[in-house]
């Protein structure tokens, strides 16, 4: 996988992640930024209890919830997160060139996870993330993005501690077969690399890109990971957020970090009339709620 600075150029960063599946960005956070979500995310973190489940069950595995923490509610929990990380114009960028194609209507967030792999967690199922959109799969890899996975290491990610593992090129194979299918076999014979990276790096990764969480053989080290993942405007997100965000929360996000969470329309429809998706009686969902634009002009 390649590994670019994020203030390398964006034509450069952005072919890397169409020719390979993903690209690697060095200290998209910095220490701080990476310390401080960390100590404001924790409190949360310990009051999850960790599964345990010592069976063969498909979901468990596909899921890799075994010794596995999940947290879905950064922007409640995360100043940091809210004003920073969020906030990430690469993140932007990338989003809009990977999920605005074929008349696209914009983005927003389908999930925000702390994953954590607790010592002894097994590896997790090869998958595409565009598996959750069941038909996505047979459009093949012509097909436009529907899905785009920002993964930031907030430890170190390392083969031992449980590295993502990645079937490189596997986002151009001709046909792809989800591990959610009637008879899917697995991809136990297929040959993945570790995503190594350290902390505060950043792995842009196309839906279309099997991976899976790697297994973490040490007897200490947690293993933690932030997972943002975008889905294109016109395709129903994993969580509900516009549903689950207390609005005063909503109230000092960006305008656009207020899009991202559904609390704004998309873009105008090309004849400047009325949205062209998820709007109020042809006004813009925030307007209706009486949400401040916090300095934002159309």
């Amino acid at each position: 996988m390649q590994r670019l600075s994020a203030t390398a150029d964006f034509d450069a960063i952005f072919q890397a992640f169409q020719e390979d599946g993903g690209v690697i960005i060095k200290g998209l956070l910095s220490p701080s930024e990476v310390a401080s979500f960390n100590r404001e995310i924790q409190p949360a973190m310990d009051k999850l209890y960790t599964r345990t489940i010592q069976n063969d069950d498909k979901a468990v595995k596909i899921m890799g919830d075994n010794r596995t923490k999940r947290f879905n509610n950064a922007v409640c929990e995360s100043e940091t997160f809210r004003r920073t990380i969020i906030e990430k114009d690469l993140v932007h960028k990338m989003s809009d060139a990977a999920l605005n194609q074929h008349s696209g209507t914009g983005y927003w967030l389908s999930s925000t996870q702390v994953i954590e792999l607790e010592p002894g967690a097994p590896a997790q199922f090869l998958h595409r993330d565009q598996e959750m959109i069941r038909f996505w799969n047979s459009l093949g890899p012509s097909a436009p993005e529907a899905m785009m996975n920002c993964f930031v290491a907030l430890t170190p990610f390392t083969e031992a501690n449980g590295a993502t593992r990645l079937v490189l090129g596997s986002h151009r194979w001709p046909k792809f077969v989800g591990c959610r299918e009637p008879g899917f076999e697995g991809y136990e014979g297929v040959e993945s690399v570790p995503l190594e990276m350290d902390t505060g790096d950043c792995f842009f990764m196309s839906a279309k890109l099997l991976h899976g969480g790697g297994h973490n053989s040490t007897t200490t080290e947690k293993r933690r990971g932030l997972s943002i993942t975008l889905i294109r405007h016109d395709l129903t997100p994993y969580q509900a957020y516009a549903v689950t965000t207390p609005l005063d929360i909503v109230a000092s996000l960006s305008f656009r970090a207020q899009g991202l969470y559904g609390f704004r329309s998309p873009h105008w429809a090309e004849d400047n009339w009325c949205y062209s998706s998820w709007a109020a009686d042809e006004v813009d969902v925030g307007t209706r709620l009486g949400l401040p634009t916090n300095g934002y002009k159309n």
